[in-house]
C-alpha cells in the first residue's frame, strides 16, 4: 500500500477512542469477534479492536509470526527525514508524540540490524531497541513535532518526520498552503429560527480564503458550493495538496436534553499532541473577536483532525442553537469576525517558526 488513505482503525476498547493506524494486510492474531467489532492481538502484550468487516481470516495458523527488520537507515530530503525499513509485510505499530520527542513502536517485530545515522539539523538523537516482542525507534527533535506519515510499499516501511516550515516573520502566511474546510453537509446542526450550520459555515470559509489570499498563502477550499463532501474526503484532499495546515469551520449544538444556556460559546479542538498549539492560537485569536465565552480548547477525536503530516483543528466559532449567536452569525459583519479570528490565530501559529 503506498497511500495513508486507507487504513484499520484500532481501538483500546469496543466503544475506544482511536489510537492505531494500521496497513491493510497487516497480519495479527484473531482472538474473538463481538457483534461488528473484533478483539485482535498485535504481540503478546497488546491486543485491540478492530471493525469486524475490516478482518480476513486465513487458514492455518492463528499466530501472527513475527516479522524482522533486515535494513534500517535514515535519509534526509528537503522536507522531511525518512526512517527507512525493510521488512517482509506490513508490521502492526503505533506513533507517539509529545513536543520533541516521537517514537515508532512496531509490534512482533525484531532486528539485528543497526540503525545507519545521519547528521541532520532536525534530529537531535535518534536510537533503535528491542523490547521483548518489539522494535522501537525513538527520536528526539531539535524543534516541536510539526507532522509525520507512515507508508509500507514494496517491502519497506517508511516513517517521514516532516520539517517545520520557513517563515517570514513579517509575513509568516506567506507561500503556506491552508487547506480550508467549511463544515458539512452532509448533516449539520439546525438553529432556532431554521438557520442550517453549513450555510454560515461556507460563508465563513469563503471569507477566511480571501483574507488568507491576501496575505499571500495558498488556499485549498474542501467546497466551495453548497453540494455535499463526504467527511473522510476532507482530510484526503489536505494530504494530497502538502497542507501546512488545516482548519474546519463549524458552529456547535448540544445534543438531546442538553442545555446549551449553561455551557455555550467559543471553543477550539484537536487530535494529535502537534496540533495542540495551532488550536490554542486560532482559539485566542477568536474569542476576542466574537465575543463570547472562552470554552478553551480540547482534545477530541475527530475525522477532520486526525491527519499527521500537519496540524489540523476544527473551530466550534459559536452556538448556532442559540438564538443570539445565531442571528449574530446570518450577519455578514460577524461572519467577517469569525473570518479575521481563524486568520489570526494561523498568522500567529507560523509566526513561531523562525526564518
Amino acid at each position: 500500500m503506498s497511500d495513508t488513505d486507507n487504513v484499520i482503525i484500532g481501538r483500546p476498547t469496543p466503544a475506544g477512542d482511536y489510537k492505531w493506524f494500521l496497513f491493510p494486510g497487516t497480519v495479527v492474531r484473531l482472538l474473538e469477534y463481538r457483534d461488528d467489532m473484533a478483539h485482535v492481538q498485535l504481540d503478546a502484550g497488546q491486543d485491540i479492536w478492530v471493525d469486524r468487516r475490516d478482518v480476513k481470516p486465513r487458514r492455518g495458523s492463528t499466530k501472527a509470526r513475527t516479522l524482522r527488520v533486515t535494513r534500517a537507515k535514515l535519509a534526509a530530503t528537503a522536507s522531511s527525514v525518512n526512517l527507512e525499513l525493510r521488512v517482509a509485510s506490513p508490521p502492526a505499530y503505533v506513533v507517539t508524540e509529545d513536543d520533541r520527542e516521537i517514537t515508532l513502536t512496531l509490534y512482533n517485530v525484531s532486528t539485528s540490524a543497526k540503525l545507519r545515522q545521519i547528521s541532520d539539523s532536525l534530529i537531535a538523537s535518534a536510537t533503535q531497541s528491542h523490547e521483548r516482542t518489539r522494535t522501537v525507534y525513538h527520536f528526539t527533535l531539535t524543534r516541536p513535532v510539526y507532522g509525520y506519515e507512515t507508508l509500507y510499499e514494496k517491502g519497506v516501511l517508511r516513517f517521514s518526520m516532516r520539517r517545520p516550515p520557513v517563515v517570514d516573520p513579517a509575513e509568516p502566511l506567506r507561500g503556506m498552503t491552508i487547506v480550508v474546510d467549511p463544515g458539512h453537509p452532509p448533516i449539520g446542526a439546525t438553529g432556532p429560527t431554521g438557520l442550517w450550520e453549513p450555510v454560515p459555515t461556507l460563508a465563513v470559509g469563503l471569507r477566511v480564503r480571501d483574507l488568507l489570499q491576501q496575505r499571500g498563502a495558498n488556499v485549498v477550499m474542501t467546497r466551495t458550493t453548497a453540494g455535499p463532501v463526504a467527511l473522510g474526503d476532507r482530510p484526503i484532499f489536505a494530504r494530497r495538496a502538502n497542507a501546512n495546515a488545516f482548519v474546519s469551520i463549524h458552529l456547535n449544538a448540544d445534543g438531546d436534553g442538553q442545555n446549551p444556556f449553561r455551557d455555550n460559546g467559543t471553543g477550539t479542538y484537536y487530535f494529535h499532541p502537534q496540533s495542540r498549539s495551532l488550536a490554542r492560537s486560532v482559539q485566542d485569536a477568536l474569542v476576542p473577536e466574537l465575543g463570547l465565552h472562552d470554552r478553551g480548547i480540547f482534545y477530541q477525536n475527530l475525522a477532520v483532525c486526525r491527519p499527521t503530516w500537519f496540524p489540523a483543528v476544527l473551530a466550534e466559532g459559536l452556538f448556532i442553537i442559540m438564538p443570539d449567536q445565531e442571528a449574530a452569525i446570518r450577519t455578514p459583519e460577524y461572519q467577517e469576525a469569525y473570518a479575521r479570528g481563524v486568520v489570526a490565530g494561523l498568522e500567529k501559529f507560523f509566526a513561531t517558526f523562525e526564518r
